[in-house]
């Protein structure tokens, strides 16, 4: 009898290791995915940043390239309107400038005399 309990024993023993195995190997295929992911993690984020410098440096060209057909467009519109007001304003000066004459020429007429 003590024989086919030492057998059971022994017989139990490997059914309870290959349990145990199981869960010792996940935990340990869990931590090397783990690894795994902060390595590629590392890698990855060194590319990102690359890549992100690299977009804000074109993203900086575009814009400065944006700016200059900006300005220029800007600038031609206020040199149109520039001159517009100012062809505006020298009409409305001749204008005065004339009325202003008739003005005078009307009054030193009537009051020519009067000196």
């Amino acid at each position: 009898m003590a024989k086919k309990k030492l057998k059971r024993k022994v017989q139990g023993k490997p059914a309870a290791s290959k349990n145990v195995n199981p869960v010792i190997d996940s935990a340990r295929e869990i931590w090397l995915a783990g690894l795994g992911a902060f390595s590629v993690a590392q890698t990855e984020g060194g590319k990102i940043i690359d890549e992100g410098s690299k977009m804000f440096e074109k993203l900086v060209a575009e814009g400065s390239k944006l700016e200059k057909r900006t300005r220029k467009d800007v600038e031609g519109a206020v040199g149109d309107l520039r001159s517009d007001i100012e062809s505006r304003v020298g009409d409305i000066r001749s204008d005065i400038e004339s009325r202003v004459s008739g003005i005078r020429g009307n009054v030193g007429s009537r009051f020519g005399g009067v000196r």
